[in-house]
């Protein structure tokens, strides 16, 4: 740097007209701006979060096993020096974080850090860090079955993991409502004989209970 008028001032250390001045340069600070989605912030009970960039192939978000930051952050703007800058974000999780988050009623408080494109921008720039809130909601059990003559419903999560059985009752029942038409039989049908008693009342109610005759001689 050079003084305009040396008569009247000098360098603090120097009485030369010239110096050479050290100056640092600064990293510059991201402004963020917007509102986040809160349903794309919202877990589905079986589901975990994941620290990494690569989001599952599984088009449907609902069958995601892991979520990523990108999966679940939208609506958020990052600007530097005034210029809105493209990346991308990712979770900064606690290892007890990477497990499987519980149903409450009080949401999560998560970081997550941008990660900007341009690597020029992101040697020049502050850490680009964020809290965004995350809920779990209750998981819609899946009923499976391997085929009707089974007598087990799986309920299973994300992961493939059974989380409960259901005994299939259709045999139960069916062996119940065997036992009421034999009943019944026996008191619209006289023994020995291929025919219905001759009251009335007693065919209509067999039409009442939607009973066919042949199912009703099939069991007789």
């Amino acid at each position: 740097m050079e003084l305009k008028n040396p008569a009247l001032y000098r360098w603090p250390e120097s009485e030369e007209k010239i110096t050479i001045l050290p100056y640092k340069i600064q990293k510059a600070k991201a402004d963020i701006t917007g509102t986040p989605d809160p349903e794309k912030l919202t877990l589905i009970y079986g589901q975990m979060l994941s620290d990494g960039l690569t989001s599952e192939t599984e088009p449907d978000r609902a069958k995601k096993k892991t979520l990523i930051a990108k999966d679940m952050i939208s609506g958020i703007k990052v600007k530097v020096a005034e210029m809105e800058t493209a990346g991308e974000w990712q979770w900064k999780l606690e290892e007890s974080e990477k497990k499987q988050l519980a149903v409450t009623e009080n949401a999560y408080k998560l970081q997550a850090v941008f990660q900007p494109a341009d690597e020029s921008v992101a040697k020049n720039v502050e850490p680009i860090e964020e809290i965004f809130t995350v809920k779990v909601k209750k998981a819609v059990p899946a009923l499976t079955c391997k085929d009707f003559s089974g007598k087990l419903f799986n309920s299973k999560d994300n992961e493939g993991n059974v989380v409960g059985s259901y005994l299939f009752q259709m045999q139960r029942l069916m062996a119940g409502l065997k036992r009421k038409i034999q009943l019944l039989a026996k008191l619209l049908w006289e023994p020995g004989r291929q025919h219905l008693l001759r009251t009335k009342s007693s065919l209509k109610r067999v039409e009442d209970l939607h009973i066919s005759l042949p199912l009703l001689r099939k069991i007789q």
